[in-house]
């Protein structure tokens, strides 16, 4: 479906993905609506004023009934986005991420919504895999939040085949860039600027990721949107293999701070994958390229991280 002038909602519109759809969505002249729990921290956002903000939760049945009007589609983005939280305490982790979708589709079955695309991750598949990952690889999870991510994928697929809802499954490797507030790439950028001798990596430092730019990462979002097969899924990542510690050296060289000593500490939590890339030709076919190149993207993420500290 073409997306330009159409009406959209954005669950957990107020996150750091969220904000760079939703900035791009307007470009193309949509009418927005954010359903988040809080969006206090950017209400004095450009972006934000021009959107209409409803604030609830996706796992509470009375707060989805506030939205009561039609929508041509949902961008479902909202969900507990950590594996560490996800082992503290499974039970919220399975609550928003499970549950919380399947109420989102049950209000877009509901309301006759007809498309419904879910952000979800390369945490579903088996950590044991043949690299790179591809749409096909084994799909066995390996931490509670992979395991709800995957409900969250198992009730679209359902959603689809049982009552002819377009979904479409988004799978994301490592995001990064300007906005974020969380996870590796933001913590190590802190502590590099923090640090005056040493740094210290988690693990052995070979553990492989694969990062994509945000403005990657919302133009593949909306390339499947546009042009995805009704019900399938697509990874969306790079598809470049990068180990953490080639990482942690390009952000210290781009932040002048050659001269640190980095110190892998050998030590790992529960849930945490060694390595993973994509294979990213099936949505190649689509057309998807990614234009921002890690070093540009890191350079870009320093920048904003530091001037908002």
């Amino acid at each position: 479906m073409k997306i330009k002038n159409k009406s959209i909602l954005v669950t957990g519109g107020g996150g750091f993905i969220g904000y760079h759809l939703i900035k791009k969505l307007l470009e193309k002249n949509c009418n927005i609506t954010i359903f988040d729990k809080d969006l206090s921290h950017k209400a004095g956002s450009n972006i934000f004023r021009k959107c209409k903000y409803i604030q609830g939760d996706i796992t509470k049945n009375k707060d989805l009934l506030k939205l009561g009007i039609k929508y041509d589609c949902i961008f479902h983005l909202a969900s507990n986005a950590s594996v560490p939280e996800s082992v503290d305490n499974p039970e919220m982790d399975f609550m928003i991420n499970a549950q919380g979708t399947l109420m989102v589709l049950e209000f877009a079955r509901k309301m006759k919504i007809k498309k419904v695309v879910y952000t979800s991750t390369v945490s579903v598949f088996d950590r044991y895999n043949i690299q790179p990952i591809s749409e096909t690889s084994q799909i066995k999870v390996s931490s509670p939040y992979g395991a709800s991510k995957l409900a969250g994928e198992s009730y679209c697929y359902a959603y689809h085949r049982t009552y002819g809802i377009n979904t479409n499954i988004v799978r994301l490797f490592n995001v990064y860039g300007p906005g974020m507030r969380k996870h590796f790439i933001y913590d190590m950028i802190n502590k590099i600027n923090d640090a005056d001798e040493r740094i210290e990596i988690m693990g052995n430092g070979k553990q492989v990721r694969d990062y994509l730019y945000i403005d990657d990462v919302v133009d593949g979002i909306l390339l499947i949107t546009e042009k995805g097969a009704i019900g399938e899924d697509y990874n969306l990542s790079s598809g470049i293999k990068t180990r953490i510690v080639d990482i942690v050296s390009i952000l210290i060289k781009l932040m002048g701070k050659s001269h640190l000593n980095v110190i892998t500490t050998n030590k790992t939590w529960a849930g945490d994958i060694l390595e993973w890339y994509a294979d990213i030709s099936k949505i190649k076919k689509l057309g998807f390229e990614p234009k921002i190149s890690l070093q540009k993207g890191l350079k870009q993420t320093i920048k904003d991280i530091l001037n908002n500290e």
